[in-house]
């Protein structure tokens, strides 16, 4: 059963409360955020944040403390949405006493959209060449059990691309702790967290091949960009850092840097995009650079390579004069 705690337990304390019955309760349910970080501190069961979130901060410290939340109005959830983060949600539909919660429409238009999402994994799925896996990049042991899921039903696998992104301009434009930490733990630990999941298996395998998606923007530091640029300059580093240790077990390593290409993640852009590039587009020049060429690094388009090539070389004063006069206002 899930132990709804009101009001500090209505003076019988909190900390109180969760000592005598932890062993009982199958989870807490608990109003606001301060009250659920005092349970984390004394259980790992599941805690039900319900009012929910109101913040960019609120949600980050949220994902910290592994909690459900309850949304209640479109706010919430355009926070929830800017940050791609729909993982343990319960949404509140209006019953009639008309305080909170969605209105069935709004809530209707909200699984509508979103249900889209597994419906695509699912028609996907119906080519019997494709197999859909959900996971959560960010949780490192369900990593390792999709993989494992995936060799049961496979028997082996020859080739894994790793693709883990998320990016919300206007959250970069200060320092923010909690969000460069959310976007780290996904852009690059999460990738980790893959690698993790398959090194045993391509070293015993003595053959394999690992391709990691980053981005070009990794190679130097990029204004407005506080959380998204680190996380890819990690990234680039650690895919080439482990192309030499792969490569004793005859596991081949590339990184894949594209420039921009037109997905629900780009779309979200305010500015204007150079060498703007079609999802096709980019599959073609990813096949042929894992398939047909055996280069370390595949770069596209053409301009987007020669333009950071000669932007690794420049000098540091020279550099942040020009992006201090064509980026950085």
């Amino acid at each position: 059963f899930m132990a709804v705690i009101k009001s500090d337990a209505y003076g019988h304390h909190l900390e109180n409360v969760v000592k005598d019955i932890d062993d009982l309760a199958d989870g807490y349910g608990v109003v606001r955020l301060n009250e659920a970080k005092k349970i984390r501190n004394l259980s790992d069961k599941k805690i039900l944040l319900m009012q929910g979130i109101y913040s960019q901060d609120e949600l980050l410290e949220a994902k910290e403390l592994n909690l459900d939340m309850v949304v209640h109005n479109s706010d919430q959830f355009q926070i929830l949405k800017d940050n791609n983060s729909y993982n343990n949600l319960w949404l509140k539909i209006n019953t009639g006493m008309n305080r909170l919660g969605f209105e069935i429409k709004e809530f209707l238009e909200i699984y509508d959209e979103h249900s889209r999402r597994v419906e695509l994994l699912e028609k996907l799925s119906v080519d019997e060449n494709i197999f859909s896996y959900p996971l959560d990049v960010t949780d490192s042991d369900k990593a390792k059990d999709v993989f494992k899921k995936i060799i049961d039903d496979h028997g082996h696998v020859d080739l894994c691309i790793f693709s883990s992104g998320t990016y919300e301009r206007k959250s970069e434009k200060e320092l923010d702790v909690r969000n460069i930490k959310h976007v780290i733990e996904v852009n690059f630990l999460g990738v980790i967290n893959c690698v993790s999941a398959v090194e045993k298996y391509y070293k015993d395998k003595n053959n394999g091949h690992i391709a990691v998606v980053s981005s070009p923007v990794g190679y130097r530091g990029l204004p407005k960009s506080s959380g998204y640029t680190p996380s890819k300059a990690a990234l680039n580093n650690f895919t080439q850092g482990i192309y030499f240790d792969f490569k004793k077990f005859n596991v081949r390593v590339t990184l894949i840097t594209p420039g921009f290409i037109k997905t629900a993640l780009t779309d979200k852009n305010e500015f204007k995009m150079p060498f703007l590039k079609s999802t096709n587009y980019a599959a073609d020049q990813i096949y042929n650079g894992l398939i047909k060429k055996n280069n370390f690094e595949i770069i596209f388009p053409l301009p987007i390579k020669i333009i950071y090539k000669l932007i690794q070389i420049l000098p540091n004063k020279l550099y942040n004069y020009l992006i201090s006069k064509s980026v950085n206002r």
